[in-house]
């Protein structure tokens, strides 16, 4: 990068023609340079930018492949000079930035000497991506403002990259009316049509503009179609002829003559190779019926009379269907325009050989299926009643016969194809199915697990009241208990593995969401009161399911990743449905307030759900659940559980966190499931004052290699813990304070967490802040800052790197922030979001000036890269 060019683009709106002489005097290698003074051109007038153009030439020459930057602002600079009537100079330069070159593979595409010779195939300047979008975008502004005089240049870049595709063997006769360039193998079809998707390159591209070119010149004035059909068969190659086919097609009330010349042309009737070109077929279809009867005759002649050559065939049987398979193909077009005579021998000749139709010329688009293939798709088994898809359901089993072949597995119906589908259907209708789902009892548990799924799809979405009126939670609700019942009665004492890949597993898992989202929803699809006996009775025995086993746990937990009991415990049935427990706590406040007569009525805590209670303490002992994944869930809920009953938790919380060193584990299982769970809450954090205490202790062991912005992590839960309680007032920055001793234990990397953190919250707070949280903040930084300016060790300079968020988040004093920020770049290398402290510096440049270019300067003078110069 060079500031003197990047000033010269700034100023070519103001000065273009100093600019200019400029620009045409340097001397340069450099892409990002080029690039600038596109830029100037770009604010140049048209007729002096277009002064740049032998300069812009040279420079795409010299483009580096990877360059694409530049090419892009090349398309934009086409645009600008055809839209200013610069109309040469804009062909001039999209000729040379379209430049087609030759296949970079090597010479091993040109030797003789190998059985098998690839492709060739050629290619642009830079990205074929940027390249087509260059096609897209900008040169429509240079074909409106050219007209027909922009075709030429597009067809010979055209011409180029087929006689680029081929070898010099391969090249055809010049005498041919008509050069074989296999076309319909990477162009299948000139129109728009799926079979041309998976042939993206630049020839494709090339014959893209060139037909959408065409076509908005004849838009415009249908009297150009004639000479852009003599321009496109001149340039002889088969695709060519093609587009002109076409053209004709798209605009048949412009040249009637010239379709009927083009039709009774044998050249393209019967193309010698391949039969015939789609696009002739269309326009035979079309206009067969307005030839004239002579010339309806010629085609029909010909197809009644096949000049064929059957090398290939091996007797005489073979020749004869070979010659009606081609009499077919012939007039499948014209079957909608055939006389009764000919009617009649198309039928006789269908009912021997077979049909065609006009698709049949081009090739096959892939069918992709994605999944298992089911043995009746949505629609039909939407269609049957209910009796009848569980009675299919009951019976239906997959071909346990042998396979010949792979393909032949995979496309054999499934059980996986089916319970898709199944799902699908259930979503589709929820209401429907929802008003029947206890008929689904007795059912593979593959089956009855879709059905939850399918059904939880409306409790999560945004629904109509009218639709929640309908929905009904009881036939659900006697699903949910056959399948505990089923479950629990055919229950053995399996290992870890076995629970696993248990088949109950997963409906259980189902259940326990259906409830989940039952309990949380809006409306009428929340479960009703009425039925709480029934909920209870279905959630309770999942509370002690053996999902998990402590060895399946065990093996599960990774020791170096703190949080994986907290993730795993949403994804057992026992560690999910003590999170049900809890919603269901939830629940019951809910309608506990909604009953209460009086405002000032406070509900009874758990003393009005003692089963609840029970749970929660039962799953407290260590010789009823030794789960650490079910011990983070009363961390994760904790502010809810405070909130539910405070006088429950103080007594609870010698239990949850055990003091004793030999429950250390559950102690952080709990913890960790509290501190990285995002809640702040001020009568959350007075009960739990030692714990906090008792993590800062920790910190000295903290890792630095799993701190992540995308992966929770115990420390930086506690960072942000306590500068959120901090700036709200609850903390004070007293030597015997959590702050202080934080600061004591914490390393280097969580201190500049620290920084940090308040910083994005500044940087995301809208507004100004409160001045006592302001006052706070100030007071923590001049803190932070003296002790680290009073350290001998370089390395504590990191902490005060964040401090760019501080600053250009606007929320402090001008004066003070700017004296801050000098301070900190005379003791750091590089500031955090530097391009965002320049904004912020400029805005401030009216009235501090003075300051403000100290701080550029030490920015620049600290800059080893350059890059921060550039921003």
């Amino acid at each position: 990068m060079w500031a003197e060019s990047r000033y010269l683009a700034r100023m070519a709106v103001y000065k273009p023609e100093e600019v200019l002489a400029i620009a045409l005097n340097i001397k340069t290698d450099n892409p990002r340079i080029y690039m600038d003074f596109v830029k100037a051109a770009l604010a140049m007038p048209p007729d002096i930018a277009a002064k740049l153009k032998n300069q812009i030439k040279k420079w795409i020459k010299d483009l580096p492949y990877s360059f694409d930057l530049l090419a892009d602002e090349i398309g934009e600079l086409i645009s600008h000079l055809a839209k200013g009537k610069q109309v040469k100079a804009a062909l001039e330069i999209a000729r040379e930035l379209l430049a087609v070159l030759p296949d970079s593979s090597g010479d091993q595409h040109q030797r003789t000497d190998i059985s098998y010779r690839p492709s060739l195939h050629p290619r642009s300047r830079f990205n074929e991506w940027h390249y087509n979008s260059i096609l897209k975008k900008n040169i429509p502004d240079l074909v409106a403002a050219a007209q027909q005089e922009a075709l030429p240049p597009l067809c010979g870049l055209l011409k180029d990259a087929i006689k680029l595709s081929s070898r010099p063997s391969d090249q055809q006769e010049e005498g041919n009316p008509i050069c074989e360039d296999n076309s319909n193998n990477w162009r299948p079809s000139i129109e728009d049509n799926p079979t041309n998707f998976e042939f993206q390159d630049i020839k494709n591209s090339l014959v893209t503009i060139i037909k959408d070119s065409a076509q908005q010149i004849i838009a415009a004035d249908s009297s150009k179609l004639r000479g852009i059909i003599v321009l496109l068969r001149k340039c002889r190659w088969r695709v060519f002829h093609r587009l002109a086919i076409h053209l004709l097609r798209q605009f048949p009330k412009v040249e009637l003559s010239l379709i009927a010349e083009t039709l009774i042309d044998h050249n393209y009737f019967d193309y010698p190779r391949f039969y015939q070109d789609y696009e002739y077929a269309l326009l035979v279809r079309d206009q067969f019926v307005n030839l004239s009867i002579h010339n309806q005759k010629i085609i029909l002649d010909w197809i009644n009379n096949p000049v064929l050559e059957q090398s290939s065939a091996h007797n005489l049987e073979e020749s004869l269907y070979w010659i009606k398979r081609w009499q077919v193909r012939k007039l499948t077009p014209l079957k909608s325009n055939l006389s009764d005579e000919w009617q009649q021998k198309y039928t006789a000749l269908v009912n021997d050989v077979g049909s065609f139709e006009l698709t049949d010329l081009l090739p096959a688009v892939p069918q992709v299926r994605f999944g298992s293939k089911s043995p009746k798709n949505v629609a039909e088994l939407a269609a049957m009643e209910i009796e009848e898809l569980i009675k299919f359901l009951e019976n239906w089993e997959p071909n346990q016969g042998e396979c010949s072949e792979i393909i032949s597995f995979f496309d054999q119906p499934s059980y996986e194809g089916l319970i898709w589908s199944l799902q699908q259907v259930i979503e589709a209708e929820p209401l429907r199915y929802a008003a029947v789902a206890d008929q689904f009892r007795g059912l593979s548990p593959r089956y009855v697990t879709r059905v939850f799924w399918g059904l939880g799809k409306i409790l999560n979405s945004k629904q109509t009241f009218e639709e929640s009126l309908l929905f009904s939670w009881l036939p659900i609700m006697n699903l949910c208990q056959w399948v505990v019942e089923e479950s629990h009665s055919t229950r053995t004492n399996e290992t870890a593995s076995q629970i696993f890949n248990s088949e109950w597993r997963e409906p259980r898992l189902a259940i326990v969401s259906t409830l989940e989202a039952g309990l949380s929803a809006k409306d009428k699809f929340v479960i009703p009161l009425t039925l709480r006996e029934e909920l209870w009775a279905i959630l309770e025995p999942l509370t002690s399911d053996p999902d998990p086993t402590l060895d399946y746990e065990i093996e599960y937990r990774n020791s170096d990743e703190d949080v994986s009991v907290n993730s795993f415990s949403i994804n057992t049935v026992r560690g999910k449905a003590i999170h049900a427990v809890i919603h269901y706590a939830l629940w019951l406040r809910n309608f506990q307030e909604q009953s209460s007569d009086s405002v000032t009525s406070v509900p009874k805590g758990f003393d009005d759900m003692l089963e609840v209670q029970k749970v929660l303490e039962d799953h407290l002992n260590l010789n009823i659940d030794p789960s650490l994944a079910v011990r983070s869930i009363y961390g994760q809920w904790l502010p809810w559980l405070v909130m539910l009953d405070e006088n429950w938790v103080i007594q609870s919380i010698p239990t949850i966190f055990p003091a004793d060193p030999t429950l250390e584990e559950f102690r952080k299982a709990a913890w960790n499931g509290y501190i990285i769970s995002g809640s702040f809450h001020d009568n959350v954090f007075k009960l739990l004052v030692e714990e906090y205490r008792h993590a800062i202790e920790q910190l000295r062991s903290a890792s630095k290699t799993k701190l992540s912005r995308h992966i929770p992590n115990p420390s930086v839960g506690l960072v942000q813990h306590l500068m959120v309680f901090y700036w709200r007032g609850q903390i004070s920055l007293d030597n015997s304070s959590l702050i202080a001793q934080f600061y004591d234990e914490a390393p280097v990397f969580l201190r500049r967490e620290a920084i940090e953190f308040i910083g994005r919250s500044l940087r995301n707070t809208k507004g100004t802040i409160d001045t006592n949280i302001e006052w706070r903040l100030t007071n923590l930084w001049e803190f932070r800052l003296s002790k680290v300016q009073e350290s001998a060790d370089d390395s504590n300079n990191i902490e005060l790197v964040p401090y760019g968020w501080w600053f250009s988040s606007g929320k402090f004093d001008t004066t003070w922030a700017i004296n801050q920020l000098k301070m900190v770049l005379e003791k750091v290398d590089k500031i955090d979001v530097d391009y965002s402290v320049v904004e912020q510096l400029s805005k401030l440049g009216n009235t501090h000036l003075e300051p403000i270019l100290e701080c550029l300067q030490i920015l620049i003078e600290r800059d080893k890269t350059d890059y921060g110069v550039y921003s």
